[in-house]
């Protein structure tokens, strides 16, 4: 790959950073498209529609590059299980947007940060490479995974001009959400706690009984905890003032409004009827496999139907959560 223009976009098709080489310091890119940019719901392992071929760049070699950023720039930071994924597609606007939604690059930083290991030229570097313009000047939008909400600071600082939205839900609704899911998934909570406890002060604060919780969704509970945590430092944080706060309910109960609000705080300009035209095409498709159907009502009927099938586990997890941990979370605005 020719250094001087092989990452820039060609007939359609662009060099795009799809691993990080942490310990040799180096982008891993493959050739992809921007419909494949735009239409995957994860730019990590599970990305489909890109070239086997991987081309190495070493950091160094990239810092020589006088790469076009993007006019517009914008974060959207989340944390799980919260609809950020319809959001990232909503405010992806065809000729206008591109959504890059959790790339792997990011989570290598993330979890090099976690470990102590923070990297100030390779974020810098990875923020350069994920906001330069491939598209014709459209706005550039980037979602890390929920995983790097401990990075979100060091992420904004290197884009000064990049406001950021954040998404989160509450409690009740984020213990249905786990519900749900596989047990696969599940299984995973244990250690999201421990990685999301880690990035915080908040162990430091608890009780000895917030750390033996007595079932599945108490455990839930412990990770939202941990995860709110982490929504607060931001928000209180250096970088706090560019972030702006949206709850799921918000989202799901007034899109249109929701998604305005949204795009005057990232300062992106778009007439409202392409908005009103955003919103009946993406509301009507499911986030992360937009060939199914989406509606608010099955959902709403979904979470009711859990709701009376699962209370009494909701309702001890919330008592429990109540006792042992919310006393001792620092609250945001």
């Amino acid at each position: 790959m020719s250094l001087d223009n092989g990452i820039q976009a060609e007939a359609g098709r662009l060099f795009f950073p799809m691993d990080l080489d942490i310990r040799n310091r180096r982008f891993l890119f493959r050739r992809t498209s921007i419909e494949a940019l735009k239409s995957n719901p994860f730019l990590d392992n599970r990305f489909v529609d890109a070239d086997d071929a991987v081309q190495p760049v070493d950091v160094d070699a990239l810092q020589q590059l006088d790469l076009t950023p993007s006019p517009l720039r914008g974060y959207l930071f989340h944390t799980s299980f919260c609809c950020s994924t319809l959001l990232a597609r909503l405010l992806d606007f065809p000729g206008r947007s591109l959504a890059l939604k959790e790339p792997l690059i990011l989570r290598r930083l993330s979890d090099a940060a976690l470990n102590g290991a923070h990297n100030p030229e390779l974020t810098a570097a990875a923020v350069k490479l994920l906001f330069r313009d491939v598209d014709g000047g459209s706005a550039i939008l980037v979602k890390p995974t929920h995983v790097a909400l401990n990075i979100a600071g060091e992420l904004l600082a290197c884009t000064p001009s990049a406001n950021a939205l954040l998404i989160t839900s509450t409690l009740e609704n984020f213990l249905i959400s786990n519900i749900k899911k596989s047990e696969e998934t599940q299984r995973k909570v244990p250690e999201l706690v421990e990685r999301f406890m880690s990035a915080s002060d908040l162990s430091t604060r608890l009780p000895p009984e917030a750390f033996e919780p007595p079932s599945l969704l108490a455990g839930v509970a412990l990770q939202w905890h941990a995860q709110q945590q982490l929504v607060h430092d931001l928000l209180n944080g250096p970088a706090g003032k560019s972030v702006f706060l949206i709850q799921e309910d918000e989202l799901l109960q007034a899109p249109a409004d929701t998604l305005r609000t949204g795009l005057n705080w990232l300062g992106w300009r778009i007439p409202d009827d392409e908005i009103d035209a955003q919103i009946l095409r993406v509301m009507t498709r499911h986030a992360k496999s937009a060939g199914r159907e989406y509606s608010l009502q099955e959902k709403n009927h979904e979470t009711d139907l859990l709701k009376h099938k699962y209370s009494e586990e909701l309702l001890q997890a919330m008592q429990w959560s109540n006792r042992f941990l919310s006393p001792y979370l620092r609250t945001h605005p």
